[in-house]
């Protein structure tokens, strides 16, 4: 093969190295992003290198290396078809679309696709060809054409021309988008997401630095002699940046970070780009080794300035970039550089490079950027960002995001119905199997917990009014409240105790039961408040805990009915039971006492003198105070008892609660009262039509 066949041959298998290298990519930012996102960050990596290289191919080369105006531009179209021009072309555009993947690392899991193919594009058509040809245009003719060039600038492989120009785009689009939901916490440190696949990530360190060579050594444009040395240098700095990582965290820190360990190898390769053929291996291991702790700084100043890029791409390819382009300088050998240039004039013309790369890829570009997101957004929804873009962005759903899914619904709806997908034949199959199991049995806990609460507050409600019982749980330790108005009702069965006596205990127990249901019934019916029993005694109150107006008509219904209701028990049971109710309306005090067996009791001169009504009461009536039958006056026929001796309150004004009404609806109220009281101690009455006496 001749000497040209030989060159060609060289660069063809450089191209393809350097084509490797997005696999590189790939595998490093899958394994350092989280699941959620992998085949987002996948797609990116596969969509931007196709986009970037029909825009170079189409116009971003002719502006790269055609005809230069004023070392501004080139005015030339698509690569022609001359076998040199083309292999030419394949070995740019693989450098072309490594400057665009840089992006796609440092904006991973929050920027939208649509967005981030935009900024490809642009890389693709104009940021990338343009400082291009600034740096190296003409360098396919043997003579540079580009303003820069002709300064005297250095870039051999692209320090700055492809990692920087990546780099300065990449910082300008993370501030432009803003850090990922939870990176900065507003009342802690920086929080670093673990990466899904560190030795996936470690996998695309090793085909990157494989790549590498053929980046540099394909530089070379040939297989001439210093192919070799280049080759060697490029092995020594990223071995050195590695190698500087591990001193630099022995004396810095009391851990060895595995991102930092990667992310320094990368930087010392990104670092020797610039000089690798200008350098002695001593140089090139010492800017490799140098590139470790500047790249361990920059992650410092972005976190510190809350900048999120999600796997160190602006650290490794912007700040290692201007670190090596800087370093040729100092440490390249000049003859080789053959610029004409002292090393202080040099250090000039490359400072120079990097702002003029600043400002073209972060200034003009991240501009271009800020206008395109005012009419297209560049950042997912929070809602796309929780979920993750495989499925927000790209409909592609998993085991484990089902498994999530499910997590998440549960956790909104507290459902524990639901079930994740279980497959006996994966590991996120056999996590849902345990974790069902899991889920299981907390549900029936659940519903057991549930349950003895229903009881639980079933029991309560049946000792303390509803309004009462909430206040109770909600913690208050002391409840008591005053009522300027409200009715109580005292009824006592007369004669109990010879009653009593010659029953047996079990028959008598289930008379008093079937007695007392009936009342309780008519209370819940009338609204009244049932306070408690005592022996043979029933006390209700009207108008507390909830006040009302009507307390004293309600009371005297519900008083009429319990005389009506002991009538129709003694007809039915075969046993005569005679009822004296006593009814007075005024201030009373009403709260709960007690820590054990609790009750929910009223107080006051009120409850005394309702008790002195019923008991000088007469058996199957109801007396009344004289507020009491001011109040139902004109409601309820009230017939004047006369002035009664009352002790403790003297002779007062007296009167009867009388039932006019005919006796077949008095029965047939009577007798539905008794029977919806019966239905719960398992006794049946005959049926009878019922009225609204209550």
């Amino acid at each position: 093969m001749s000497s040209a066949g030989v060159d060609v041959a060289w660069v063809l298998v450089c191209a393809a190295l350097v084509f490797l290298m997005q696999a590189g990519f790939l595998a490093l930012e899958a394994g350092l992003t989280r699941t959620k996102n992998s085949v987002n960050v996948a797609v990116k990596n596969l969509s931007d290198f196709a986009i970037t290289v029909v825009c170079f191919w189409l116009i971003g080369y002719g502006v790269m290396f055609g005809p230069s105006w004023n070392g501004m531009l080139g005015l030339g179209g698509p690569p022609g078809d001359g076998g040199n021009v083309l292999v030419f072309f394949l070995f740019q555009a693989m450098f072309c679309g490594t400057a665009t993947t840089i992006l796609s690392g440092a904006v991973a899991e929050r920027m939208r696709f649509t967005g981030f193919i935009l900024a490809a594009a642009m890389i693709g058509l104009l940021i990338y060809p343009l400082f291009g040809h600034w740096a190296w245009g003409g360098v396919n003719l043997g003579q540079a054409t580009g303003w820069l060039g002709k300064l005297g600038f250095v870039d051999f492989a692209g320090s700055t021309v492809v990692h920087g120009i990546g780099g300065w785009l990449a910082l300008a689009t993370v501030m432009l988008i803003g850090p990922r939901a939870g990176r900065f916490p507003a009342d802690g440190p920086p929080r670093r997401f673990s990466g899904t696949n560190l030795p996936l990530a470690m996998l695309g360190v090793f085909v990157l630095w494989f790549g590498w060579l053929g980046f540099n050594g394909g530089s070379a444009l040939g297989f001439s002699p210093a192919v070799p040395k280049i080759l060697l240098n490029t092995l020594l700095a990223g071995a050195a940046g590695l190698a500087g990582a591990v001193v630099f965290q022995l004396l810095f820190s009391r851990h060895q970070d595995v991102s930092l360990s990667m992310n320094a190898t990368l930087g010392g390769l990104v670092a020797v780009t610039a000089g690798c053929h200008a350098y002695q291996p001593w140089a090139a291991a010492l800017v490799g080794a140098l590139a470790a702790p500047v790249t361990a700084f920059a992650v410092y100043l972005m976190e510190r300035h809350k900048i999120d890029d999600a796997v160190g791409a602006v650290p490794v390819h912007l700040a290692a970039g201007i670190w090596g382009t800087l370093a040729v300088a100092l440490f390249g050998d000049t003859a080789q550089m053959a610029t004409g240039l002292g090393r202080l004039e040099q250090l000039g013309v490359q400072a120079l490079g990097i702002v003029a790369a600043g400002a073209l890829a972060f200034g003009v570009g991240g501009g271009l950027l800020w206008l395109i997101a005012r009419k297209v957004p560049m950042r997912v929804e929070p809602w796309a960002e929780e979920i993750g873009l495989n499925v927000a962005e790209h409909n592609v759903h998993s085991d484990l995001q089902a498994l999530f899914d499910v997590m998440r619904e549960q956790a909104t709806s507290q459902n524990l119905s639901l079930r994740a997908p279980q497959e006996p034949f994966t590991e996120v199959g056999q996590i849902g199997m345990f974790y069902n199991s899991v889920i299981y049995q907390l549900e029936r806990t659940s519903d057991a917990m549930t349950n003895a609460n229903t009881r639980a507050e079933s029991l309560l409600l049946n000792v303390l009014p509803g309004p009462i019982a909430e206040r109770l749980k909600s913690g208050e330790k002391t409840i008591a409240e005053s009522y300027p108005e409200a009715t109580v009702l005292f009824a006592d069965i007369v004669g109990f105790s010879q009653l009593a006596s010659r029953m047996e205990p079990s028959d008598l127990v289930k008379s008093l039961d079937l007695l007392f249901s009936g009342f309780d019934v008519l209370a819940e019916k009338n609204q009244l408040e049932k306070i408690k029993t005592i022996g043979d005694a029933y006390m209700v109150v009207s108008g507390v805990p909830d006040t009302r107006t009507d307390h004293a008509l309600a009371a005297c219904k519900m008083a009429l009915a319990m005389v009506a209701f002991c009538e129709e028990i003694s007809r039915n049971q075969n046993l005569l039971i005679r009822l004296r109710v006593g009814i007075h309306s005024g201030p009373v005090i009403a709260g709960v006492i007690g820590r054990r067996r609790f009750i929910f009791d009223v107080w006051g001169d009120t409850v005394n003198q309702a008790s002195r009504m019923e008991s000088t009461g007469e058996p199957g009536r109801v007396q009344i105070s004289e507020p009491v039958a001011k109040a139902v006056e004109g409601k309820l026929p009230v017939e004047y008892r006369g002035e009664t001796a009352i002790k403790g309150m003297g002779v007062v004004r007296t009167y009867w609660v009388v039932d006019r009404r005919t006796p077949e609806r008095n029965q047939g109220e009577a007798v539905s009262i008794a029977q919806a009281a019966a239905a719960e101690v398992g006794i049946r009455f005959p049926g009878a039509a019922t009225s609204d006496v209550a």
